[in-house]
């Protein structure tokens, strides 16, 4: 009689268990029925925006203002809208709605925001792309991709275009010169020129520039006042035609991107730095140089491929050359 009772109930928690199975069964086809089908018939969650961003980098000034350079991948999708999320080292946040100068597929812009009252030194930024009220998924950028600009970078030319990012100093290209996949390319005949009203310096100057090479020619120059040349494959910086400095025993690499910079005070030292590396210094035995109305020209006679050549009005720390050197390295 044990037996029997035993295995009743046996049988009574297989019926309850599987009545359970059921139960569980109906709720999870009942979610799936009124929660998940209705968002992805409506348009609703992150999978209704198949669009792909990508955050270049970001650039911070001294104020508190910063521009976000944005990349759209290829593939189809539409979006009316931009949502640009800035937090800082605080855990403070604040959020810039952007619906006009919407990029298009394989475009790539800079998009520019006011600083932020009581707003500290920025960790994460993150761009969502929004098409009415819906959103997609977010893309990201930290620290790493984050670059605090110096108060003294003057000008700076990204070659996205013509203009100088940061200063009033627009370019024009010469026949021969030309700009593509955002850098400035060039044949020998050729060559980039802007206007440099604010680029005649006398006491302290940096220059940053990415050189590709097939072969010597000038970088950059502005009349008697500076110059960068290529000379045998090593990096000169030249004033009042007399040669400051060279890059000493340290070539640059023929067809490959280096990362030149040349940084210091006439009176004083310069040094020259390759690819993060410091290259060579030297004293300056001129205490002044002349300064002119001369336009800068990039790239006279030069073979190759430049990219972001910023100029500065002060010498910079080696922290800020790694920082030059990481964030855009290529």
């Amino acid at each position: 009689m044990g037996v029997c009772v035993d295995m009743g109930k046996k049988a009574q928690v297989k019926v309850i268990s599987l009545v359970l199975l059921i139960l569980i069964v109906l709720v999870a086809i009942v979610i799936v029925w009124n929660v998940v089908i209705p968002i992805v018939s409506d348009g609703g969650g992150a999978e209704v925006l198949p669009v792909d961003l990508e955050i270049q980098d970001v650039f911070v000034t001294v104020t508190g203002a910063s521009k976000v350079t944005l990349q759209r991948k290829a593939g189809a999708g539409e979006m009316d809208g931009l949502k640009f999320a800035f937090y800082d080292e605080n855990g403070n946040s604040h959020v810039e709605d952007v619906s006009e100068n919407i990029l298009g597929e394989l475009e790539t812009k800079t998009y520019s925001f006011s600083p932020t009252l009581n707003f500290g030194k920025m960790q994460r930024v993150v761009v969502v792309p929004v098409l009415s009220d819906n959103v997609g998924r977010e893309f990201s950028a930290t620290v790493d991709k984050i670059f605090e600009l110096p108060n003294s970078l003057v000008s700076w030319w990204r070659f996205e275009d013509t203009e100088d990012f940061v200063g009033n100093n627009p370019g024009d290209l010469t026949s021969g010169a030309r700009i593509m996949d955002g850098e400035l390319i060039l044949n020998g005949s050729g060559f980039f020129q802007a206007t440099g009203n604010n680029l005649s310096l006398d006491d302290e100057i940096a220059i940053s520039a990415w050189v590709f090479l097939e072969g010597d020619g000038e970088i950059v120059s502005k009349g008697d006042n500076y110059a960068v040349l290529v000379i045998d494959n090593k990096i000169n910086f030249l004033s009042n035609g007399n040669s400051l400095i060279s890059g000493g025993s340290v070539e640059l690499n023929d067809n490959e991107w280096n990362h030149i910079v040349i940084s210091g005070e006439w009176g004083s030292t310069f040094k020259i730095y390759i690819n993060n590396d410091l290259s060579n210094f030297s004293k300056s035995s001129f205490g002044s140089t002349s300064t002119d109305n001369s336009k800068i020209l990039i790239g006279d006679d030069f073979n190759g491929k430049i990219d972001e050549l910023m100029i500065f009005n002060q010498d910079l720390f080696n922290f800020q050359v790694s920082s030059l050197y990481n964030i855009f390295k290529k």
